[in-house]
């Protein structure tokens, strides 16, 4: 029986219209990038702005510190590491259920389950939209935690415990932002990657190295599917067609599917990635981004893909066979929607 990937009528008219080529134009002010080369090159041609990250954008109009980020960073991989260090006794062993619901669920509690309610209440995706309540929120979290930061088993998460070693109620107000932004990334980014794997993948040959499988996940259907950059004189000298007024919107998952750049684009192949010493420096292939560009928790969000994925199949856990198509929706992570996951033993 045949499965079938639904993609929102939007994002479908974009892969029939533009998956050739490199560049089109959306507006009169805005080009799309479609084309694994030029997107390279308009990555590389310049940092990001501080107003197009997404972590580490400015909090309450300040910016944020590279030391304060590089902290930030170093508190994820402590975190990352401690969980996913063989013999450890966190372990989850019930994933079934509608993903990526369960996949989000399931990356908060491995992480932040021993964070105060109130962190924990930071790291719900839901809350993160309330976007008016945000700011009074956390800065009443900040005014708390200078009491009280340990979860009841006295092991708060390396983010967290950023907030408590705060010198100041500014850098503590920081720390707080961060902890929701990082920890809501972190479990949005890594639940849509297992969830379009887990579709993708099924059913999975046992030879093939799940490395390649996330590979070509991130191919097809990468989280992050649409990069914005500001318009600057920059870009113009890369392309006739871009003028010094378009903003752009790099598509990486377009470019990951041009007819012009990969062999059957369209079709679902890890074993391509056999032989390949550094996926990064292929062309058409930036699901983080690119060179100093890239996302910086890449290497970290593979390694706990990797850990989680070998855990779901460990178990036996794979999509429903019965279930024949889902839906994928425009959101900021691009993710296959209600994916019933079962034991292989329960079907």
């Amino acid at each position: 029986m045949s499965r079938q990937t639904i993609f929102h009528p939007q994002i479908a008219d974009l892969l029939n219209k533009h998956a050739e080529g490199q560049i089109f134009r959306i507006d009169d002010t805005t080009v799309g990038i479609s084309g694994g080369m030029l997107a390279r090159n308009i990555l590389a041609c310049r940092p990001k702005h501080d107003f197009e990250l997404t972590v580490f954008k400015p909090v309450s109009t300040s910016l944020v510190s590279a030391e304060l980020s590089s902290k930030v960073m170093r508190a994820l991989a402590h975190d990352i590491k401690y969980k996913i260090t063989p013999n450890t006794d966190h372990r989850i062993t019930d994933f079934t259920g509608s993903w990526p619901k369960v996949g989000f669920r399931y990356i908060q509690s491995l992480f932040y389950a021993s964070d105060p309610w109130y962190f924990r209440l930071l790291a719900r995706n839901p809350f993160s939209r309330v976007s008016n309540a945000i700011l009074l929120i956390e800065r009443c979290i900040a005014q708390f935690s200078t009491v009280n930061l340990d979860g009841q088993d006295g092991h708060a998460s390396a983010l967290a415990a950023m907030v408590r070693e705060a010198s100041s109620d500014d850098e503590r107000r920081h720390a707080v932002a961060l902890y929701r932004r990082t920890s809501t990334a972190l479990c949005s980014s890594v639940a849509s990657l297992l969830t379009n794997a887990l579709w993708l993948a099924f059913p999975l040959h046992a030879e093939i190295p799940i490395k390649y499988v996330l590979l070509e996940t991130l191919r097809l259907m990468p989280p992050a599917w649409t990069l914005f950059r500001k318009a600057t004189q920059q870009y113009c000298a890369l392309n006739p067609e871009i003028r010094k007024t378009d903003d752009l919107l790099v598509y990486p998952l377009l470019a990951h599917r041009n007819r012009d750049e990969w062999d059957q684009p369209e079709t679902f192949l890890p074993e391509r990635w056999g032989g390949v010493e550094d996926p990064d420096k292929l062309d058409g292939y930036l699901p983080f981004g690119h060179a100093d560009d890239r996302c910086w928790a890449r290497n970290l969000i593979l390694q706990l893909a990797e850990y989680s994925l070998q855990e779901l199949f460990r178990h036996g856990l794979v999509p429903d066979p019965r279930q024949v198509e889902t839906t994928v929706p425009i959101s900021p992570f691009l993710t296959a929607s209600a994916v019933k996951i079962v034991r292989l033993s329960h079907r």
